[in-house]
């Protein structure tokens, strides 16, 4: 659990958002205590950080270079024994409060895992992905809720619903893998997300094909997106510095190789 909860601080503490906040009560705090100049810089450095992070061209820059290694090996005339869904797509209070889905871009997880089924490339779905808020169903539920209304038959399905971040993700399923004796396994993740991910179960002594989906970097000339700053393009940005940063920390852990 510390290890859970320090993600989330961390997350916390490299949001571009959190250094402009820390950035202006420092410059409050020094303009209260009569130091003008530098009270005036600060908050001046503050708005240049959100307008530098809220840029198109650098948010374009960061999802790029997260999304760069990303790598698809799943193979033509493979039959796999599972594809596993990273969670993480789905709004678990919105779906319970309005009993539709809610999902985020990276439904096209779960999108790819249906199409890889339906083609019969694979013979089981495996969905991982818990809940922080205990009263919440879990996410990984939810996904499979939807796997059936799409006309996947519940027991070529599996729920593996206690993971809470990459990590677990990993280790539960390389487990579950053990235990069925699955020798082809692919896994199915967002494209920023691959490399971390794939590093991980790697690390939990599971070695899975890939099929990367989810892809947001675009090449479009920097120069015609404009640099007016865009609440979309903090949120790319400050996604992208959070994988960065965890990719860093997995690999310090050795929870990735």
């Amino acid at each position: 659990m510390s290890f859970l909860v320090s993600s989330k601080l961390l997350d916390l503490a490299i949001a571009p958002l959190t250094w402009a906040l820390v950035l202006i009560l420092t410059g409050a705090v020094l303009a209260w205590r009569k130091k003008t100049g530098p009270g005036v810089g600060c908050a001046v450095a503050a708005v240049g950080l959100l307008w530098v992070f809220s840029s198109q061209p650098v948010a374009d820059l960061l999802t790029r270079r997260v999304e760069s290694a990303a790598r698809t090996t799943v193979r033509a005339g493979v039959h796999y024994h599972a594809a596993i869904v990273l969670g993480g797509i789905a709004n678990e209070r919105a779906m319970r409060d309005t009993g539709q889905p809610a999902y985020n871009d990276g439904v096209d997880r779960l999108i790819a895992a249906h199409r890889l089924f339906k083609t019969a490339q694979v013979e089981t779905l495996v969905v991982s992905g818990g809940c922080w808020t205990p009263d919440l169903r879990p996410e990984a539920e939810w996904l499979a809720d939807q796997l059936v209304e799409w006309g996947v038959p519940r027991e070529r399905i599996i729920v593996e619903s206690p993971s809470l971040n990459t990590r677990e993700d990993a280790s539960r399923c390389a487990a579950l893998a053990k235990d069925r004796g699955w020798r082809e396994v692919v896994l199915i993740t967002s494209a920023g997300h691959m490399p971390r991910a794939a590093g991980a179960f790697r690390a939990a002594g599971l070695e899975a094909d890939t099929l990367a989906v989810d892809y947001h970097a675009s090449d479009t000339p920097p120069w015609s997106t404009g640099l007016l700053p865009r609440s979309q393009a903090l949120h790319e940005s400050t996604s992208a510095i959070r994988e960065l940063a965890g990719r860093g920390v997995y690999r310090m852990m050795g929870y990735a190789r």
